[in-house]
């Protein structure tokens, strides 16, 4: 057997004097050894129940000999304490493990009378008769009272000693929820035990482990004490290292991320895993184990995000941002975590995910625990990094922080070009480029950070930086950003006509035209269309082909702008075939192409009926194609806009909690739609302006169709269709907010694991000795219809199945009266 560092210690210097009697026999030594220490109260009885079950197959005088021996060490520190005293306690701490039902309670009851009897010749004359009563009273009761704390000893009723304040007076009962705990974790133990009738398959042991890891963290308020529980798991063959119980804990997670939380709160925390976590890493003593339990968290964590399940990964980190700011491990230790630990992440999912905006909120939870995946950090390896590729995954990654990376850059850039900086343009280009992509706070004054972005270019900028700049005016509504961006068109022309004036090759200006063209195009004010048009409708050679730069009008409506449209259908006019003296004189099919195209986004009746002029025309020709074509898009943007086709996407990306509240917080209208992996519709919820009106899952409706779709959660798609009828639906009920029955849900799934790990789905009950009892909070009629089923030998599964309600409902039930004794699996 392998004990705990301080058991260890322990058991070897007492094992050094140990008596003969036993020596011999090294299975004997150690369960008579766990006998004292459980005697002394500084081991569980879950961790002694093995031993007292060997014990009691030996003669009562063996055990009544070493419960001798122990009252006698005591009597040493308690003089005045009678030694019958002593002895009543061991006899009733071995009637305890029935009351846990680690031992037969008829097995038990027997030995009981067998161990009083042995005990008796030890007890001195004078406090013989006392102790025979009280031993009697022991042997004919049911084992109820329970074990005390440490250096409590339980006294015979009818002692004068009772009185004297040597000691405090014992409880009589271990309080209901330590109980309770307790034979949870002996169910747990049960189903883990190969040999047991109720013994969990292969490919259940992990999640019953988990659950026994859960309880036992729970039960525990010392680290002493989870020692013992995690050693009854070894003893199994187990691995209860930290690093094993922290990836069995994190395995049983939720997938569905952090939890909404309600307004004016915090979010509340999912699962009763994380809470075994923070016990686990908060119970340690010694702060370097304590550091070493933190570093296992994390590690853990990183483990779950590459294998792909975000959400456990994202609650995960959060949990460990909670212990460091809490101070529950020392900065000391959680720096190299910090500094070194996202190393160990899988660098092609964090580019996926970064490229997905609706993973960008939980992914920053994870970016954010590490120094150099914060903005600081990642723009430091941004500045002057030769690979573009690996620039590209950093620009990704500071999108996915938003307004903290954007006021970073800014910060950046107005150093760089402060006097004296020597800046780097291509950084300056990237730090521009995060400005134009993230968008600016709505508090942040526009006027200054166009000027500091113009003042990053100068007359001998690279052309990438001032693509970048160009780009940024382009997105941005500012006065300035429209002046600057025609100064641009004209500095950039004048380079073309005098190229000794030039600062850039001509493929390069040319190419820039055509960004700043595009620019003043997308910009969308009168001004900037009429300086793109005048540079498109010149015909100086230098400039290049200047009407291809008008294409991308054909994006914008410039209906608004009649003047415009004029010049543009007379430039097309003049440029299409005419007819002189019956022979039609060919023109540039090229700028007849370009000046359709810019027109083809203006639905008014005057460029149709051009349009519809040249393909009459000119019939089997490329321009009649090309007219016939801008027809098409005239009439589809005369309609009135479709309405948005809805949201889809992968609902275990987006967790179900989060997908609802996104949901409810839009104050969205229609049909929400979950498929499973293969498409196939599995359960429908209706959404009135955010609000719950109703769902189906399978033969379960209403509010227990949501709760069920928590506790069995599958892989698949969501879409949700809007739809103004939903109050007007047969299924539709009274609306309900949608936070209320999303903590519910998730309250349920919890329970259900716990309670499904003692009552797994295929297992067959049958009545055993102890009464049922109700549960307080659910129907009468409910629980008689659950207890007959059950006790009529059907599985699990076929008693859910035979109700049309959510899983919780029944399998708490059948768990609470296994938990009680009044069921136990059928052998």
């Amino acid at each position: 057997m392998r004990y705990p560092g301080w058991l260890e210690a322990r058991r070897n210097a007492w094992a050094r004097t140990f008596r003969g009697h036993v020596a011999e026999d090294q299975d004997l030594q150690e369960a008579v050894y766990e006998l004292h220490e459980y005697l002394s109260d500084r081991i569980s009885p879950l961790l002694v129940a093995g031993s007292l079950g060997m014990l009691l197959q030996y003669p009562a005088k063996l055990v009544a000999s070493e419960i001798w021996a122990w009252t006698e060490r005591q009597r040493l520190a308690a003089g005045d304490v009678p030694a019958s005293d002593f002895l009543f306690h061991a006899v009733k701490k071995v009637s305890l493990m029935g009351e846990f039902e680690f031992i037969s309670k008829e097995v038990l009851a027997q030995y009981l009378r067998r161990l009083g009897d042995a005990v008796m010749p030890y007890c001195p004359d004078a406090e013989k008769d006392l102790l025979r009563q009280n031993l009697e009273r022991l042997a004919n009761a049911a084992a109820t009272a329970a074990a005390t704390p440490v250096g409590i000893i339980h006294r015979q009723g009818g002692s004068d000693a009772a009185a004297r304040p040597t000691r405090p007076a014992p409880a009589s009962n271990l309080p209901p929820a330590v109980a309770l705990g307790l034979r949870r974790l002996s169910l747990f133990l049960e189903r883990l035990r190969p040999q047991s009738p109720a013994a969990a398959p292969a490919e259940q042991r992990t999640e019953v482990a988990s659950q026994f890891m859960t309880a036992a963290a729970v039960q525990a308020s010392t680290e002493k004490e989870l020692a013992e529980h995690l050693e009854s798991l070894h003893q199994l063959g187990i691995d209860t290292q930290p690093d094993k119980v922290f990836r069995a804990l994190a395995g049983s997670l939720a997938g569905w991320g952090a939890l909404p939380a309600p307004a004016g709160g915090e979010a509340p925390g999912i699962g009763g895993q994380l809470g075994a976590m923070r016990k686990i890493v908060t119970l340690a003593e010694d702060p370097a184990e304590g550091a070493k339990r933190f570093r296992e968290l994390v590690h853990a964590a990183i483990e779950q995000f590459n294998a792909g399940h975000l959400g456990r990964a994202v609650v995960m980190f959060e949990l460990a941002e909670q212990l460091v700011a809490e101070q529950k491990v020392k900065p000391v230790f959680v720096e190299p975590l910090r500094k070194g630990g996202h190393e160990y992440l899988d660098a092609t999912r964090l580019r996926k995910l970064a490229e997905r905006p609706d993973a960008r909120a939980s992914l920053r939870t994870i970016l954010d625990f590490f120094l150099s995946l914060q903005p600081d950090g990642l723009l430091r390896d941004l500045n002057g990094e030769p690979n573009r590729d690996r620039r590209h995954e950093l620009l990704g990654l500071l999108e996915v922080h938003g307004p903290p990376a954007r006021a970073k850059a800014l910060e950046l850039l107005r150093a760089s070009v402060e006097e004296g900086a020597n800046p780097d343009p291509y950084f300056q280009m990237n730090l521009v480029y995060l400005l134009r992509v993230i968008p600016r706070p709505e508090d942040s004054t526009v006027e200054d950070e166009v000027g500091l972005v113009m003042q990053s270019t100068g007359r001998s900028s690279p052309p990438p930086l001032v693509k970048q700049v160009i780009g940024y005016l382009a997105a941005t509504r500012h006065e300035k950003t429209e002046r600057a961006l025609i100064t641009y068109l004209r500095v950039f022309e004048s380079m073309l006509i005098q190229p000794d004036t030039a600062v850039y090759s001509q493929v390069d200006i040319e190419v820039l035209l055509d960004r700043v063209c595009a620019a003043l195009a997308r910009y969308g004010t009168p001004r900037a269309w009429r300086a793109m048009v005048d540079h498109g409708l010149k015909t100086e050679l230098r400039l290049g082909s200047t009407m291809s730069r008008l294409a991308e009008a054909g994006r914008q409506d410039l209906s608004g702008s009649k003047d415009i449209v004029e010049r543009l259908l007379a430039a097309l006019k003049a440029e299409l075939p005419r007819t002189v003296l019956g022979f039609t004189v060919k023109k540039n099919d090229e700028r007849i192409a370009c000046l359709i195209q810019a027109l083809s986004g203006t639905p008014l009746p005057e460029v149709a009926a051009a349009m519809q002029e040249i393909a009459d025309k000119h019939p089997g020709q490329r321009i009649a194609e090309l007219a016939t074509k801008a027809l098409a898009t005239l009439k589809a943007a005369g309609k009135p806009a479709e309405p948005p086709a809805g949201l889809s996407g992968d609902l275990d990306l987006f967790g179900l909690p989060g997908l609802l509240q996104t949901l409810g917080q839009t104050q969205l209208t229609g049909v929400l739609s979950l498929m499973n992996a293969q498409g196939k519709a599995e359960a429908t919820l209706l959404l009135d302006r955010g609000k719950f009106r109703g769902a189906q899952f399978r033969t379960i409706r209403g509010e227990e169709a949501m709760y069920e779709l928590f506790e069995r959660p599958f892989p698949g798609t969501f879409a949700f269709v809007s739809r103004a009828d939903v109050a007007s639906q047969a299924a539709a009920a009274a609306a309900q907010e949608l936070l209320g029955l999303i903590l519910e849900g998730v309250r349920r799934y919890d329970e259900f694991k716990r309670s499904a790990a003692i009552v797994p789905d295929g297992v067959r009950l049958q009545v055993a000795d102890h009464p049922s009892t109700p549960l307080p909070d659910e129907d009468e009629d409910f629980t008689k219809y659950v207890w007959t089923k059950a006790a009529a030998g059907t599985t699990v599964t076929e008693c859910e199945s035979s109700i049309a309600t959510d899983s919780y409902r029944v399998r708490r039930l059948l768990a609470h009266w296994v938990e009680e004794g009044a069921l136990a699996a059928a052998s």
